[in-house]
C-alpha cells in the first residue's frame, strides 16, 4: 500500500508488524508510546519532554540548555561538568568529595566536625575559632599573632628572635636563662635572689634593709660606712 500525497486516517491506526519510515514523523498531538522506544539515531526535543517512570540511559547524554529537576535525582556514576554549576539550595552528601582543583566560597563556612588536611593552608582573611585548636605539627607564622586571651604552652616555647612584653611577665615555676638577663629599668624580687655563681655588678648596690653576709667579704676598693657597723 503505497501513498504518494498527504494521507488523512479518520480513525486508529493499527500495526501488527515493524512500521518503517523513511522520512520526517511528525506528531501535532500527544503521542502515547506503550512500551520501550528504541533509538539508534539522535532524538531532538524542542518543546517540554515529561517521563513519569524512570528514565534509563545507557550512553553518554549531552544538554545543551538548562536542565531543570523539581524532584530528587539519583546517579549511580560519576557526574561530570565542564561548566559551572549553581546550586540554590543545600547539597549533601553522604560519601567522600574530592575537588582536583580550588575551593573558592564567598559566604560563611559551617564545618560541624573535624576539618582534616594533608597540604598547606592559607588564610587570606581574619579567622575566628571560639573552640579549642589542636596543631601536631610545625606551624609558622609570617605576620603578627595576637592573642586576646589566655594561650597555654604544654611544652617548650622556642623563640629565635626578640621578644617584647607590654605588661606583667608572671611565671610560677622556676626559670633558667643560658645567658646574660639584660634590665634598663628597676628590678623588683619579692623573695629570696639565690645566685651560685659570680656576680658582678657594675655599679652602686643600695640595700635599704638589713644585710647579711655567711662569709667573707673580699673588697679591692675603699668601703665607706655612713651608719654604724656591728662585728
Amino acid at each position: 500500500l503505497a501513498f504518494t500525497n498527504a494521507t488523512t486516517l479518520g480513525g486508529a491506526l493499527g500495526v501488527t508488524g515493524a512500521t518503517t519510515l523513511s522520512s520526517t514523523l511528525a506528531v501535532t498531538g500527544v503521542t502515547t508510546l506503550g512500551d520501550d522506544l528504541n533509538m539508534t539515531g539522535d532524538l531532538t526535543l524542542t518543546g517540554g519532554a515529561t517521563v513519569s517512570t524512570t528514565l534509563g540511559v545507557t550512553g553518554a547524554t549531552d544538554i545543551t540548555g538548562a536542565l531543570t529537576l523539581t524532584g530528587d535525582a539519583s546517579m549511580n556514576g560519576g557526574l561530570t561538568m565542564n561548566g559551572a554549576a549553581v546550586l540554590k539550595d543545600t547539597l549533601g552528601v553522604t560519601g567522600a568529595t574530592t575537588l582536583s582543583d580550588t575551593l573558592a566560597v564567598t559566604g560563611v563556612t559551617t564545618l560541624n566536625n573535624n576539618l582534616n588536611m594533608t597540604g598547606a593552608l592559607t588564610l587570606t582573611g581574619a579567622t575566628t575559632i571560639s573552640g579549642v585548636t589542636t596543631i601536631t605539627g610545625a606551624t609558622d607564622i609570617s605576620g603578627d599573632l595576637t592573642l586576646t586571651g589566655a594561650a597555654t604552652v604544654s611544652t617548650t616555647l622556642g623563640v629565635t628572635g626578640a621578644t617584647t612584653l607590654s605588661d606583667t611577665l608572671a611565671v610560677t615555676n622556676a626559670t633558667t636563662l643560658s645567658d646574660t638577663l639584660g634590665v634598663t629599668g628597676a628590678t623588683t624580687l619579692s623573695d629570696t635572689l639565690g645566685v651560685t655563681g659570680v656576680a658582678t655588678m657594675s655599679s652602686t648596690l643600695d640595700v635599704t634593709g638589713v644585710t647579711t653576709l655567711s662569709d667573707d667579704l673580699n673588697m679591692t676598693g675603699d668601703l665607706t660606712l655612713t651608719g654604724g657597723a656591728t662585728v
